[in-house]
């Protein structure tokens, strides 16, 4: 209309409540058990039409694993966003977390694994302080356990075996641990009776096994003394 100042309008359009939670980044990640995640876990908020919802409370919680959480709760940013960083639980293994809220009728779920660590500690599992036949195999082998400072078994690990006295051989010298975290020897005493020893070297960790052989069963006789001797024979009458 001719002399009338057009008026107008702006409508801003806001995101309703947040119907869905999705994954942005975090999920299956691995690391050393007992240690932060190199990603935080993040998750997004969105309404029915996709829209992102600001300020939204994000729930977080731990399902499995015994991992702590930096927060419990943490409202989502401008861009529907929720960030939480992790640390995975002592134990290697699985670890995972949920993430829900208000009006979500689908939790989201992240998954991580926790690896053994370093290998911090050896001990004697089995096979110390056996007693054999010399010269004969020991009934069983020498078996240490590797684990890293939470006591979860370190695999891979190479432990070399040697006789420290007495001369026995060793089935293997140097032996990778298994999936438990053990590494076994059988040693074959030495030749002669008495104490032996083994020792057992992972890095800068060591045990020693020690063992007793003793003499078997008699084979033979051997003269030591008293052959090929003489004497004045004895009459019937007098000696």
């Amino acid at each position: 209309v001719a002399g009338v100042t057009p008026a107008t309008f702006t409508l801003t359009g806001t995101a309703g409540a947040a119907a869905t939670l999705a994954v942005v980044s975090g999920d299956n990640q691995n690391g050393v058990a007992g240690t932060a995640l190199a990603q935080p876990l993040v998750v997004s908020a969105v309404d029915a039409n996709a829209n992102p919802v600001a300020n939204f409370m994000v729930q977080f919680t731990v399902t499995m694993g015994n991992g702590q959480l930096a927060a419990a709760a943490v409202p989502t940013n401008a861009d529907g966003q929720a960030t939480v960083a992790y640390v995975l639980g002592v134990a290697a293994g699985a670890n995972q977390v949920q993430a829900t809220g208000t009006g979500i009728n689908t939790p989201i779920l992240f998954n991580s694994l926790g690896t053994a660590g370093a290998a911090a500690v050896m001990q004697i599992a089995t096979g110390n302080n056996q007693a054999g036949v010399a010269g004969a195999p020991l009934a069983q082998p020498f078996v240490v356990l590797v684990t890293d400072l939470n006591g979860n078994p370190v695999q891979n690990e190479a432990v070399t075996f040697a006789v420290a006295t007495g001369g026995g051989t060793l089935s293997a010298a140097t032996v990778a641990t298994n999936a438990q975290g053990n590494a076994a020897s059988t040693l074959t005493l030495g030749a002669m009776s008495g104490p032996q020893t083994v020792t057992a070297t992972a890095g800068n960790l060591t045990q020693t096994f020690s063992a007793t052989a003793t003499a078997g069963q008699a084979t033979q006789l051997a003269l030591t003394a008293g052959d090929n001797q003489t004497a004045v024979a004895c009459s019937a009458r007098r000696c």
